[in-house]
């Protein structure tokens, strides 16, 4: 009932603010027609320079309204400020949440594998991502051969490539994080 109320209010708000833009509208077409025939003198200019501003503003206040219907409705928007007065619009796409899928003891992992759906990545590319999330009791060794249930190794001296601080080095190949 509530949210029935509020939306009726809003609506009702919506209308009563479109009345009042065209009455404001019309009264300015009017004093244009009215001083049609005047020669245009320093405060009629300065009139229409209002005029085109409150227009301006009008369209901002609309979009700004639009804008936070959609943030409610679930799309979230992010305004970055470009060097001009502009303003760019950029849409974040919610990832959909992962199947689960129960893997029982004796139960073949790679059965369950081809059950991987494709789905878009953010960066618009289209990428494998397993759906297939291993639920187990915490006792219970994992399911998928012996080599899985005993504890990773850390590398032997032998296996490490041969340059000094390797793993430093291999910190200055990934990719700089991009900042905001």
């Amino acid at each position: 009932m509530l949210l029935n109320m509020r939306r009726w209010r809003k609506e009702k708000k919506k209308i009563m603010l479109m009345k009042e833009r065209k009455n404001i509208v019309m009264r300015l077409e009017m004093k244009g027609l009215k001083n049609w025939k005047k020669k245009k003198t320093k405060t009629m200019k300065m009139a229409t320079k209002r005029k085109h501003k409150e227009t301006i503003m009008m369209k901002k206040r609309m979009q700004m309204k639009e804008k936070k219907m959609k943030m409610k409705e679930g799309t979230r928007t992010k305004i970055m400020k470009l060097n001009t007065n502009k303003r760019k619009k950029v849409k974040r796409k919610r990832v959909k949440k992962r199947n689960r899928q129960e893997v029982q003891d004796g139960e073949n992992l790679d059965e369950k594998l081809p059950g991987m759906r494709l789905r878009k990545s953010p960066t618009t590319l289209r990428c494998r991502v397993m759906t297939t999330r291993i639920t187990r009791q915490p006792d219970m060794p994992r399911t998928n051969g012996d080599e899985a249930a005993l504890p990773r190794r850390p590398l032997l001296q032998q296996q490490r490539p041969e340059t000094e601080n390797w793993p430093r080095q291999a910190r200055r190949n990934r990719p700089r994080k991009k900042k905001n």
